[in-house]
């Protein structure tokens, strides 16, 4: 059985000073949280595309939060976009299955046919906990402190 997956669409509005991004997520894979700011869930596969042009994501290090081939740190996938005017996808990246939720830093690039440019973003995106999660994806994370006892004093 396949992976869910999640895909986000990226729209660039090259009309604005600056150049407006949009994202849409969509698929059981992941979430959106935000305008830029999406989750992907432990064991679940992420692709972008993008029909305003020519994509490029670049993963920064030092994490790898990417199952393999792709399980190194500063990953860069892209997906060119064809003619006629189709929007192509990345290549499928799959969450690690790890126990904590992390932020995964990352840049989009769109050049647009239009013009020699690329124009440049960093949104959000989040890997880990499970579909359907709200918690902290590590069993609600730090355990609360326990009060000492009195005991019997001394004299």
């Amino acid at each position: 059985m396949p992976n869910p997956r999640f895909t986000i669409t990226v729209s660039v509005n090259t009309t604005t000073t600056p150049a407006t991004f949009t994202y849409t997520g969509a698929g059981a894979g992941g979430t959106t949280l935000g305008a830029t700011h999406h989750r992907v869930f432990k064991n679940c596969d992420v692709v972008w595309t993008c029909p305003d042009g020519d994509l490029l994501i670049f993963f920064l290090g030092p994490r790898a939060p990417f199952k393999g081939p792709n399980d190194r740190a500063n990953v860069i996938v892209g997906a060119e976009r064809s003619t006629p005017l189709v929007a192509n996808f990345t290549p499928v990246l799959t969450v690690k299955n790890k126990s904590r939720r992390d932020t995964i830093k990352y840049v989009v690039a769109v050049i647009t046919p239009t013009s020699s440019s690329a124009y440049y973003h960093d949104p959000i995106l989040e890997d880990g906990d499970d579909p359907g999660g709200g918690g902290t994806g590590s069993g609600g994370g730090r355990k609360k402190a326990t009060s000492k006892k009195a005991g019997k004093k001394k004299r």
